[in-house]
């Protein structure tokens, strides 16, 4: 079933707990991420490893955050699929919808094809994500071995790839345009309040005597209390369920009319919602070129879809190999006080929280207002402090300015994904949103290993350097995009 998935015009209907669960997930991908920095030197004792072998858990997060890039449209339409001639809500994966529902009509069901539902697709998505993050945990409390580990870590970068793709979507397309920016940021800063924790109450239980893996049952703890409101937020309410129901039978009807391609269009969106064509599509269809079959293909056709995923991919890797590798930098370099030097992470994750929601809620109204100006400043004031921690050898000063780099670093995101909304077209914000946040998981991943290799080659010295080339490169791909809506063509 190779349908376009639109998402539907913002629905008043649960939005604040959908937002709250929202927040919470994302809380809990950062609790994630913020916590590799504060437990790779213990790693690095129980299992013996060096830095390179100990950087294969990114290379598995990594795999895990490319399944998860890979599988979250299809999984999306399939687990969106309902049987119209179904005259109740179906809240179940399509192998299982005819034997449970009893009052379906299976002489009607004969003939009438299957509907898809964008809320539905959404929910069984994010429970598989919920799945995967509490296995995760449940072999990391195990004290497994490091093999062991690594897949557990490949499960835990499924559960981020799909909740970062899913929620961001959501969070965009649900938001009105007046609290849009405001609502990324605060979802973003929610990312950053649990890297922010994490490492701080990491570091304090470690220091208290507890064994490493016995962190991971606070974790958890978060995965189940994020699975019970995730369950809750969103399955889909009645009045989805009819719309959607409507408007898939109305494209069958279509369909029954005037064969697939009257119902074409009609099927891509709920009743009432007129579909939005991308730039050249009508010339594409004049000139007897066929339409994408999805919105990913229509999506990957667009340059500036790459450049986003290219930008954030270099962005969320800043991002986790400062949070990652800061703390052995700060052990081998700076010689700190292996009790309290975890802090420093923390100091850094709580900084992206403060800029996330601080200077992105504060954006429109500095004097600089173009955003594409503004992440330009971000950028040079970030490399600033990195050249200071690379060259000014104090724990304190470093520890700072570990801190501003994730001040300066913490609204590039949110503002990101807001000005893609603004420069895209509106049929593909799902699709690319959910492509663009998955790639950056994938992102997050990669870089933190390649530091890693780069350590066990060169030492921990090497790390600024290449902080400072990533942070290069984001500027350069940043100057690509247009200084205002309207110029991307």
């Amino acid at each position: 079933m190779n349908e376009p998935l639109i998402e539907t015009e913002p629905r008043a209907e649960r939005h604040t707990i959908r937002l709250a669960s929202s927040f919470l997930s994302f809380l809990t991908c950062g609790w994630a991420d913020g916590t590799p920095g504060t437990i790779i030197p213990h790693l690095e004792v129980a299992y013996k490893l060096s830095h390179f072998k100990v950087s294969t858990l990114f290379i598995a997060g990594a795999i895990g955050f490319g399944i998860g890039t890979f599988i979250n449209e299809p999984l999306m339409i399939y687990t969106g699929q309902f049987p119209l001639a179904s005259i109740q809500r179906i809240f179940i994966p399509p192998p299982f919808q005819r034997l449970a529902h009893k009052r379906l009509n299976h002489s009607e069901s004969a003939s009438v094809s299957s509907g898809h539902s964008v809320a539905l697709g959404r929910f069984w998505t994010v429970m598989f994500g919920c799945l995967c993050q509490i296995l995760y945990y449940t072999i990391a409390v195990s004290n497994p071995p490091f093999g062991a580990l690594c897949f557990a870590f490949c499960l835990g970068g499924v559960a981020i790839s799909l909740f970062s793709g899913q929620m961001n979507a959501y969070v965009a397309g649900a938001s009105s345009k007046r609290n849009q920016g405001r609502e990324l940021g605060y979802l973003h800063g929610s990312y950053g309040v649990g890297a922010f924790a994490s490492p701080l109450v990491c570091q304090s239980l470690l220091a208290a005597g507890w064994s490493w893996h016995r962190f991971y049952w606070t974790s958890f703890g978060f995965s189940f209390l994020n699975v019970l409101l995730m369950a809750t937020a969103f399955h889909p309410t009645k009045k989805e369920w009819e719309t959607d129901r409507e408007a898939g039978l109305l494209a069958h009807e279509l369909e029954q009319r005037g064969g697939p391609q009257a119902a074409e269009g009609q099927r891509s969106a709920p009743a009432g919602e007129v579909e939005m064509q991308a730039p050249g599509a009508e010339a594409r269809s004049k000139s007897g070129g066929t339409k994408p079959k999805s919105t990913m293909q229509l999506a990957l056709r667009m340059p500036y879809v790459w450049l986003f995923m290219a930008f954030l991919g270099f962005y969320t890797g800043s991002e986790t190999t400062t949070g990652g590798w800061i703390v052995t930098y700060l052990l081998k370099q700076r010689n700190a006080d292996p009790d309290t030097v975890g802090y420093v992470a923390s100091g850094f994750w709580g900084g992206l929280a403060c800029g996330r929601i601080v200077l992105g809620h504060a954006s429109p109204y500095i004097g600089i207002r173009r955003e594409k100006h503004l992440v330009h400043l971000y950028i040079v004031l970030s490399l600033v402090m990195t050249f200071i921690i690379w060259f000014v050898p104090s724990f304190i000063g470093n520890a700072v300015c570990a801190a501003m780099i994730g001040l300066f670093l913490g609204p590039i995101f949110p503002t990101s994904l807001s000005l893609a909304t603004k420069i895209l077209p509106k049929e593909v914000h799902l699709t690319a949103l959910a492509a663009m946040s998955s790639v950056a998981s994938i992102g997050s991943a990669i870089f933190p290993f390649i530091a890693g290799v780069l350590a066990s080659a060169e030492g921990v010295v090497s790390l600024q350097p290449f902080m400072c080339g990533i942070l290069g490169v984001m500027g350069t791909l940043w100057f690509f995009f247009p200084s205002r809506v309207g110029m991307s063509g």
